[in-house]
């Protein structure tokens, strides 16, 4: 659960600053729209679940919000551990993305005002995992792991687009983007089975579907 800032200009890389956000967590990310740039840095906490705002020069706590609450499925049940996983930074707006695993909650965070960011949460599909842009920087895909799918994203209007059937367990990471004669394609890896998804991403017959698929030598990716 620790953050570390690490200067790496130094003749040995030294720590320069370091704070404990948690018990356990998975992923940082920093502010990147024009007139943010580094300015501030988000922490996603496992344990407890929470998001955390921080000075990125310092490190120094802005605030402090909760991701527990109710699944986007609309079940009754409220959820204690609302784990974060991966976060990325909007490339359209002053906003990170944080995807919260159990209840299936994409959260945009509006770091505007840090010390009261405004949140909108978009439901889509549960246990949500890593996941990256689109070529055009617009959709953002994201695994639902445990679900078997990918969510797609439109960031700048906050709302999903699509659920997508893939397979087992997709691992994408980041993803990959290619361009071939199926169109812009947006590639995951899965952990359940041998296989890559070739999802369309352009505009025509066959966006947001799986257009082809690749076998393999094993699982994994990410």
């Amino acid at each position: 659960g620790k953050i570390t800032m690490i200067d790496t200009y130094t003749e040995v890389p030294t720590v320069v600053a370091e704070v404990k956000g948690g018990f356990d967590a998975r992923s940082v990310e920093v502010s990147k729209f024009k007139g943010y740039e580094d300015k501030y840095l988000v922490f996603g906490g496992y344990s407890p679940s929470h998001i955390a705002i921080l000075d990125a020069q310092t490190l120094e706590p802005i605030s402090v919000t909760p991701t527990s609450g109710p699944a986007c499925d609309g079940a009754k049940e409220y959820i204690d551990e609302a784990r974060v996983a991966a976060i990325v930074a909007s490339h359209t707006d002053p906003v990170w993305i944080c995807n919260v695993k159990e209840t299936g909650m994409v959260l945009g965070v509006d770091y505007k005002k840090p010390k009261k960011p405004a949140t909108t949460q978009i439901p889509t599909a549960r246990f949500l995992h890593d996941g990256g842009f689109d070529a055009t920087g617009h959709y953002l895909m994201v695994a639902a792991n445990a679900s078997n799918q990918i969510v797609v994203v439109d960031v700048p209007n906050k709302k999903l687009v699509k659920i997508i059937d893939t397979g087992s367990k997709p691992h994408p990471g980041r993803g990959a983007n290619i361009k071939n004669s199926l169109g812009s394609l947006w590639v995951t890896s899965h952990v359940g089975e041998n296989k890559l998804s070739l999802i369309k991403t352009s505009e025509g017959p066959g966006q947001w579907t799986v257009v082809k698929e690749l076998q393999a030598p094993g699982t994994g990716g990410g």
